[in-house]
């Protein structure tokens, strides 16, 4: 009977145990589900879900939303078709971002941001409207608005049938905004259409961290915007025509991306201050005349004191860098390597590890560009790295080579150490 009694009650002990540890287990998913909703010093309005008094649209709680409050999107009501409208200081943010979607259904811009420090997070956001009749729509749109930031989405125009330029990501006359995180993405190339575009005195933003594939242009600056001091970090840009294309805009950064597979990597057009550094530029270019890896062009004013360090330039077909009519840029400690198409060799005279051409003008000949310690994989001697180029009097290029010089040759390639972010698959 002793027995039979103790028998029972280590069941009963088992049964109890196994309801405890039910009980912590639902707890602990509980804390884990409140643990991804939003911190704020404001208050949170929830839309989706089954919680009483929810929202069922987004736009209505951002329409009762007090500055400084969040609203949160469950991702059960997911899709939701919708342009949102954020005209104050809101954080908008969604329970997971392949699952929380917005879809404008090409009736206008998923998001569209009108006022300072909003946060715009954990969302799927696709299907933005043509940019026609004189109104530009984009994905995410930021329109004079200072410290936004859009991370950790899912950003994709969708298929058009007309557009006249559209953007993923727009910043107009905004700054020290943080675009960080997001994947960027089409299916097939848009025509005329940016990851990111930066327009109108842009400055001082963030773009980092970023997948970007399969548009014209990966991230571009408008010609003379004024959109100065802005840092390009950490993105993986591949499958555009220009990964990053940068006009008439001064002291911007562009560090440690991973930049391949497009017709030409990076692209500088009448800048000035530009620092390019510890980027690995990589199969960019189908063999084409002046794709390359990286172009340095000054056209209607100077292209000048540009720095480009410390990258790992390499297997961009044709060239690996090409240098026209712009001087007094420092080229110092990459690793140019095998920059010559798929046949490895060299059959015209801008294809290749670098290449230069230049007006003649003494300034330009006397201030010409710094080449130093760079290692070159078509140099196995010593002494002076030959670069060839060309000298232009007045629009025709001279008859015979001219040369600039790596005064001192790296012997090895560098070891760069690069902190970027790697490929994703995301479909």
């Amino acid at each position: 009977m002793e027995k039979h009694l103790i028998k029972k009650g280590l069941v009963f002990a088992v049964i109890l145990l196994f309801i405890c540890m039910s009980i912590t287990q639902s707890t602990a998913f509980d804390n884990v589900k409140k643990s991804s909703m939003p911190i704020s010093s404001g208050n949170i309005l929830y839309v989706g879900g089954n919680g009483t008094g929810n929202y069922s649209n987004i736009q209505s709680a951002i329409d009762d939303a007090s500055p400084g409050d969040t609203v949160f999107v469950f991702n059960d009501s997911s899709p939701y078709y919708e342009c949102l409208f954020l005209n104050k200081t809101v954080s908008l943010v969604g329970e997971d971002r392949y699952s929380t979607v917005v879809d404008s259904e090409h009736e206008g811009s998923p998001v569209e941001v009108y006022a300072n420090s909003c946060l715009v997070s954990g969302f799927t956001l696709k299907n933005c409207s043509d940019s026609i009749y004189g109104h530009n729509f984009d994905v995410v749109k930021i329109f004079d608005s200072d410290y936004v930031t859009v991370s950790d989405n899912i950003l994709s125009i969708g298929e058009l049938e007309y557009n006249d330029f559209i953007s993923v990501v727009e910043l107009y006359d905004s700054c020290y905004c943080n675009i960080s995180g997001n994947i960027i993405f089409e299916i097939d190339k848009v025509s005329r259409s940016a990851g990111v575009s930066f327009y109108t005195r842009s400055c001082y933003n963030t773009i980092s961290g970023n997948v970007i594939s399969n548009y014209v242009w990966g991230i571009v600056f408008e010609w003379d915007s004024g959109c100065d001091g802005n840092i390009i970090s950490g993105n993986h840009i591949s499958n555009s025509f220009f990964g990053i294309d940068l006009h008439g805009c001064n002291d911007n950064k562009i560090l440690n991306n991973t930049i391949e597979y497009n017709d030409k990597g990076i692209n500088i057009y009448d800048a000035q201050n530009t620092m390019i550094s510890g980027n690995v530029i990589q199969f960019n270019g189908e063999g084409y005349e002046f794709d390359c890896g990286i172009s340095l062009t000054s056209l209607s004013k100077d292209c000048r004191y540009n720095t480009i360090s410390g990258n790992i330039i390499s297997k961009n077909n044709p060239s690996g860098i090409l240098v026209i009519y712009a001087f007094g840029n420092v080229i110092k400690e990459n690793n140019f390597i095998d920059n010559y198409g798929p046949t490895g060799k060299s059959p015209k005279k801008w294809w290749g590890n670098a290449y230069f051409c230049l007006p003649f003008r003494l300034r330009s000949l006397i201030r010409a560009n710094s080449w130093n310690n760079n290692y070159w994989s078509d140099y196995k001697g010593s002494g002076v790295k030959i670069i060839l180029g060309d000298i232009e009097i007045l629009g025709a290029l001279l008859g015979f080579g001219w040369f600039q010089f790596d005064l001192h040759p790296a012997q090895e390639s560098y070891f760069i150490k690069i902190f970027r972010t790697p490929p994703r698959l995301f479909i």
